[in-house]
């Protein structure tokens, strides 16, 4: 659960510039690497959170302990139809990805809801070396019809885009750091410090994002 709750600070903008997009609720900590808000997307369906920067290389896994784990979060959850959403980071890519093997026995271990009743995937700041991996080792473990609907996106503000509403995900500040350097990385952002009244910081304590993590410094451009 969400330790610490901070809310949208209101930030006057020039007109011909839109504000970055910053959630009503940004989490400060999450325990897990499954994190569950209670958000569902706009056809009602129940949301499944997997956090990239909470995920321990899986030599450290116990598969049976793991798959105790998510058996005990997440059984009752699919036993309809649910989307996945999984947000990756620099710390998972640097870990490396799991083998279809090791996958194949996670999937066998649980029970047929988690794949028949999995109607969406979508992948927040995916790199090109996790979307070989979803073609070569994932796509072996999903339904064909699923797989073609799996939807990668660059940034946080484009769920909406697949009816996900980012204000309800309470996802955790380091998400909306990694959103801010690929931002920076692809020039949407600009920041005319004349422009605003001083506000709160949001983002985390991390030296490469001084100067851009006060939220009215940032602007994305169109």
């Amino acid at each position: 659960m969400a330790l610490e709750i901070e809310k949208v600070f209101e930030v006057p903008v020039k007109k011909e510039e839109r504000p970055v997009w910053v959630p009503e609720k940004v989490s400060k900590s999450h325990p897990s690497f499954l994190h569950i808000t209670g958000a569902s997307d706009s056809l009602g369906r129940p949301m499944v959170i997997v956090l990239g920067d909470r995920l321990p290389a899986t030599s450290a896994f116990d598969i049976a302990t793991l798959v105790k784990y998510i058996k005990e979060y997440l059984d009752e959850l699919v036993k309809r139809e649910y989307v996945l959403l999984y947000v990756h980071s620099r710390k998972a890519e640097k870990s490396g990805y799991p083998s279809l093997e090791w996958l194949r026995q996670i999937q066998d271990a649980l029970n047929v809801n988690y794949k028949k009743n999995l109607k969406k995937i979508v992948i927040l700041h995916p790199t090109n070396s996790l979307k070989a991996a979803m073609g070569v080792t994932f796509r072996a473990l999903i339904s064909p019809k699923v797989f073609r609907k799996v939807a990668y996106l660059g940034f946080v503000d484009e769920l909406e885009q697949v009816g996900i509403n980012p204000d309800h995900l309470e996802l955790p500040v380091s998400v909306y750091d990694n959103d801010v350097r690929q931002m920076i990385a692809v020039g949407r952002v600009s920041t005319d410090q004349d422009s605003y009244a001083p506000p709160k910081q949001l983002y985390s304590d991390d030296p490469l994002l001084q100067g851009f993590r006060v939220l009215g410094k940032l602007t994305r451009r169109r």
